[in-house]
């Protein structure tokens, strides 16, 4: 009876399954996806603040844009060091120096996301100000998770990619992989996340994959995807710029200094005693260390996303600049072990030619207290040295 059932009914089954899975890859492939214009218009509305992600809808998506536009405006993206200090250069900038900028990010805001976003203003990039934050803590992680991504990679960044005929297929399919390798994290995939993760399966060198792209390529050939246009109206503005000689920067520098150390009573890490309580001191008075895993560029998935995004800022010949942020060496014992990481961010940023302000000490001696307000968050005394860097670097 099963020889029956097999010889009659499954085997059957199998050879139409598999003519129609080979019809399918060998048909030749439709020359094109469907695109319908998208106008996404509006005005300028931020030209200080932040944007902690980009969920608020096509407003956030037209402030970015068109901070990446106006010469005189500087684009900020970080991660959870972003926060409301008026020391923190959205603030800081247009209110004390009368210079626009705008922040991007929160938490894990990382450099795979600010890349995705970037590439998709690619038009946009000729000569912006764009400053990237940098933690080392990213390097501890496998590269931007999926809800950063979604987050700050919106559908119409990721429409606007897929149909920019003049970014390379080097850059889509870096984006594809990550689509691949994040695929089943993601609910209800759109068509341009499909698409870019097919392209880099069409190219993979696992034949399973490329043919799941192609039998994909072909059922979803009639499918529209918009291709965005943000037509952007830029905000003008009659803020008076003053040169740096204009603001004391030693001056305010050491009294954030001397505020932030005479707040700091019941500790001597130069953390806060909020932070001291709550996260370093545990019972019977003992400290929770901190320890640092050694990190292999080599092997490091945020140094790889680090790369394409200087890659892509180099290629469209940016105006960019980063910012190299500290750990708290009094908190952690082990920071030397990173010291080559540190090495090789600042050598690749600096051998394209952008500016770096590297803050990284592995040394307590080395150590301005008050940089940091806890183990890795700048502080007002830290970000006002972000602000006397970015001053010299764009208008001086």
């Amino acid at each position: 009876m099963f020889r029956r059932i097999l010889f009659y009914h499954i085997f059957p089954i199998l050879m139409a399954a598999g003519a129609v899975t080979l019809l399918l890859i060998f048909l030749p492939l439709p020359k094109s996806t469907k695109t319908v214009a998208l106008e996404i218009q509006g005005k300028q509305q931020k030209t200080k603040g932040l944007y902690a992600n980009l969920l608020s809808g096509n407003q956030a998506e037209i402030d970015l844009f068109a901070s990446l536009q106006r010469e005189d405006q500087i684009t900020l993206f970080g991660s959870s060091e972003f926060t409301e200090s008026p020391y923190a250069p959205y603030h800081f900038l247009p209110d004390s120096l009368g210079i626009p900028a705008l922040g991007i990010g929160h938490a894990f805001h990382q450099s795979f996301s600010m890349y995705c976003a970037l590439l998709s203003a690619r038009e946009h990039l000729h000569e912006s100000k764009i400053c990237i934050i940098l933690s080392p803590g990213w390097f501890e992680t496998e590269g931007t998770n999926i809800e950063a991504f979604l987050e700050f990679v919106r559908p119409n960044f990721l429409n606007k990619i897929w149909h920019d005929q003049t970014i390379s297929e080097v850059h889509k399919e870096y984006i594809g992989a990550y689509l691949d390798k994040q695929y089943d994290l993601i609910n209800s995939p759109s068509h341009s996340i499909n698409k870019l993760r097919d392209l880099y399966l069409l190219h993979s060198s696992q034949f399973p994959g490329r043919g799941e792209a192609m039998i994909r390529k072909k059922l979803l050939a009639n499918t529209f995807i918009p291709a965005p246009n943000y037509a952007v109206e830029l905000v003008q503005e009659t803020r008076k710029q003053r040169a740096s000689n204009e603001f004391d920067y030693d001056t305010r520098l050491k009294k954030l200094q001397q505020d932030f150390n005479a707040s700091v009573t019941n500790n001597q890490l130069y953390v806060s005693n909020t932070y001291f309580s709550e996260f370093i001191q545990q019972q019977g008075g003992k400290m929770k260390k901190g320890h640092v895993d050694k990190i292999d560029p080599a092997k490091s998935v945020e140094m790889s996303d680090l790369m394409m995004l200087l890659k892509l800022l180099r290629e469209q010949r940016a105006d960019a600049s980063f910012v190299i942020q500290p750990l708290n060496p009094y908190h952690y014992e082990n920071l030397s072990v990173n010291r080559p990481l540190i090495h090789e961010m600042q050598k690749a940023i600096e051998s394209i030619g952008f500016p770096c302000l590297n803050l990284y000490v592995d040394q307590k001696s080395q150590y301005d207290a008050g940089t940091l307000n806890d183990i890795m968050h700048l502080g007002d005394y830290g970000w006002l040295k972000v602000n006397r860097f970015l001053q010299k670097t764009y208008h001086e």
